[in-house]
């Protein structure tokens, strides 16, 4: 009797229900994350496949969770679009129109920089997803004067929230070459 108690153990120890501090990954293509466990609640953000979890409680069918590289944003999602193991994707969000636009006038900013001062301020723009541009910072840009750094970042902010348009959590990231977050912006 107790080697099939034993054995039935060993069995459900690979069916454990999950819990507060599990890691769980986006399953679906774009998923709403929510103020609260109900559809009719607003979104916080749209996450993409691939994004990376830490679960927090579970009401229902509902998960509360916080989303990795979001600025410790956190909301419900419905457990059937979510699971512990990773399906693939990727944490940065696939071609996106208002990226694009984004991008474009990035560019067009940067160029005109270059012209008037000969400096580069930025190698890289990146769309993280969910809301979340990084940018890679030239050494030139990251010792200039604070004010004057800013004052570009609150820019290209502007820049973002013009193209991206929905009213929902934005971000944008300066990174150094090396990866290190020197400065960001949210609303």
């Amino acid at each position: 009797m107790k080697i099939i108690a034993i054995i039935i153990g060993i069995l459900m120890a690979g069916h454990v229900l999950a819990a507060p501090g599990d890691i769980l990954y986006v399953h679906g293509d774009v998923v709403n994350m929510r103020e609260g466990p109900s559809t009719s609640s607003g979104i916080v953000l749209r996450l993409h496949k691939g994004h990376k979890l830490m679960e927090f409680q579970r009401k229902g069918k509902w998960v509360e969770v916080g989303a990795d590289r979001t600025g410790g944003k956190s909301g419900w999602i419905h457990s059937t679009l979510i699971g512990s193991q990773f399906l693939g994707g990727s944490t940065k969000a696939p071609a996106d129109p208002k990226f694009k636009k984004f991008k474009g006038a990035f560019n067009e900013l940067n160029a005109r920089i270059k012209r008037k001062t000969g400096i580069t301020f930025f190698t890289e723009a990146e769309n993280m997803g969910d809301g979340i541009v990084q940018l890679t910072a030239t050494d030139t840009w990251l010792s200039a004067p604070q004010p004057d750094r800013e004052s570009n970042l609150r820019t290209i902010f502007q820049l973002w929230d013009a193209a991206e348009g929905s009213g929902l959590p934005i971000a944008v990231y300066v990174v150094d070459k090396y990866g290190n977050q020197q400065m960001s912006m949210k609303r």
